[in-house]
């Protein structure tokens, strides 16, 4: 049994696909000055993005509370590199 609405999901694959073509265009300027390679703007949405689909779909369908940490380790990898490129920014 898939434990989230049709309707959600179509929300958020939406979501995502925005939020991933955005972060390469916010990005792209910054990750260039610091010598970065630009396929690394893709790490910031897609590490939230791993972490939500593991919590969504594995955690909350097996009650396993190890999947449910390593949900929580993706979605904070995720913010730290997104707090990282935001200081690039600056």
């Amino acid at each position: 049994m898939f434990p989230l609405t049709v309707s959600m999901l179509a929300v958020f694959i939406i979501n995502a696909i925005v939020n991933f073509i955005a972060y390469f265009y916010l990005f792209e300027a910054a990750l260039i000055l610091a010598h970065l390679p630009i396929i690394l703007a893709g790490s910031a949405p897609l590490l939230p993005m791993l972490g939500g689909m593991i919590e969504g779909v594995i955690a909350e369908s097996t009650f396993n509370q190890w999947w449910h940490f390593i949900a929580v380790v993706f979605l904070n990898l995720g913010m730290v590199v997104q707090i990282y490129f935001f200081k690039l920014l600056w």
